[in-house]
């Protein structure tokens, strides 16, 4: 549960790190695509975001359908607005048939505590507008040479998917964990707690080699929030900062994973965020 803020509508994405791919417009079409550290700095709570030059559309297409809910945009340019779009077939974030889901929205806001308050995120339409798509949009109607704080992009991986990956499940029953199941609320400095998950191989054909599970924070905190994180796959009798399960075979559930968090009594007092990973070495099959 998420305490006094919200509980996510959905998954949020880790397009910095999934194959997703990033590029900023200019109203004449002029492309620029945006570097590895440019999508982490967008999808993080930093606030440095990334610099508009004559900019006037930032995109991010993914590499999969997905089901998209909502979405977070700060800016530092208060005279502009900006409209939220989606597609179902763009592949470069230009291209392709867009749906208007919010339109002439000022994005001028602090990303900080803004990013975990449900009044302050942009909804899509409801039905087939949301469903299966292929790239997110935030464009304002000139050039302007600003910033992006930060994009964040709730949604849920479609159906139509390739089932070729991996999924965080539940440690007792037969499902995916929810979005907001890791999600500690609000937790007291010098506290510790514990949640267990298992990892869930969803292909049919293909096993997941040497699988790599850990905490990872955009946004890194002093003392590190990644740092207040880590786990166990042998139930409970040591704790790292990362563990790896040799194999998941095809359609396979592993055996419970255990996230601890602790605390420290020195942690910054705010909003923070980190994820759970689960890195694939090779997939053979």
């Amino acid at each position: 549960m998420a305490g006094n803020y919200m509980n996510a509508p959905a998954t949020r994405l880790a397009y910095d790190r999934d194959g997703s791919v990033g590029a900023f417009y200019s109203v004449a079409g002029l492309m620029t695509q945006l570097t590895s550290s440019q999508l982490r700095a967008l999808n993080s709570e930093t606030e440095t975001g990334v610099s508009l030059t004559n900019q006037s559309t930032v995109a991010i297409v993914f590499p999969v359908p997905v089901n998209v809910a909502a979405v977070f945009f700060a800016s530092t340019f208060a005279s502009a607005t900006w409209q939220l779009s989606t597609s179902t077939d763009t592949t470069t974030g230009l291209d392709g048939t867009w749906v208007i889901h919010q339109s002439l929205q000022n994005g001028f806001r602090d990303t900080k505590p803004n990013y975990r308050i449900a009044t302050q995120l942009w909804s899509t339409l409801p039905g087939t507008a949301s469903a299966n798509v292929r790239g997110v949009r935030i464009s304002c109607g000139s050039n302007i040479a600003n910033a992006i704080k930060a994009l964040h992009i709730y949604a849920d991986i479609s159906t139509a998917a390739t089932v070729d990956r991996l999924a965080f499940w539940h440690p007792t029953l037969n499902e995916e964990v929810s979005a907001d199941y890791f999600d500690w609320g609000n937790v007291p400095r010098g506290s510790s707690a514990d949640r267990s998950f298992r990892i869930k191989n969803l292909s049919t054909v293909l096993t997941a080699n040497n699988v790599t599970v850990y905490s990872e924070a955009l946004t890194p905190g002093i003392p590190s929030v990644a740092g207040m994180h880590t786990v166990s796959s042998n139930s409970g009798s040591t704790f790292l900062s990362s563990v790896t399960i040799t194999s998941v075979l095809p359609g396979a559930i592993s055996g419970p994973v255990i996230l601890r968090r602790v605390i420290p009594a020195n942690s910054q007092v705010s909003v923070w965020s980190s994820r759970i990973a689960a890195d694939v070495t090779n997939w053979t099959g």
